[in-house]
């Protein structure tokens, strides 16, 4: 079993499950049985390979749910697919940014260059001389 599919894991013998696998196993009589033992080491093992290692030598094969709670002492991004701390893209959404009002005049030549017909979103950056 293993495994439940919400986070529990459950001991079976492949005929009894939960904590006290084998004393259901005593109390029922039953004595020492190979195929038993290796389906409660194999839903171990099992149990053991879903799990994310702390060391990386195994990833995600699935979105997780972090249920709300934060991923904290993330790392600097350094390259372009690796996760962005909070503080990190404060910094980055703060250089060069500047809101001015008034009137703006764009030629045809300039579709494509500053303004993304799909969305209608208008960008200019300008260098200072």
């Amino acid at each position: 079993m293993g495994w439940d599919g919400s986070g529990t894991f459950t001991r079976t013998d492949g005929t009894r499950t939960g904590s006290t696998v084998w004393d259901q196993a005593r109390t029922a009589g039953v004595s020492v049985n190979s195929p038993d033992h290796d389906v409660h080491d194999e839903d171990l093992a099992s149990g053991i390979n879903a799990c994310l290692t702390k060391d990386g030598q195994n990833s995600p094969t699935d979105d997780i749910d972090w249920g709300g709670h934060l991923v904290t002492n993330l790392g600097a991004p350094s390259a372009a697919n690796d996760a962005a701390r909070k503080a990190y893209v404060d910094v980055a959404t703060q250089r060069g940014t500047l809101a001015k009002t008034g009137a703006y005049t764009v030629v045809a030549a300039d579709l494509g260059k500053f303004i993304d017909c799909t969305s209608g979103t208008f960008s200019l950056s300008l260098t200072a001389a």
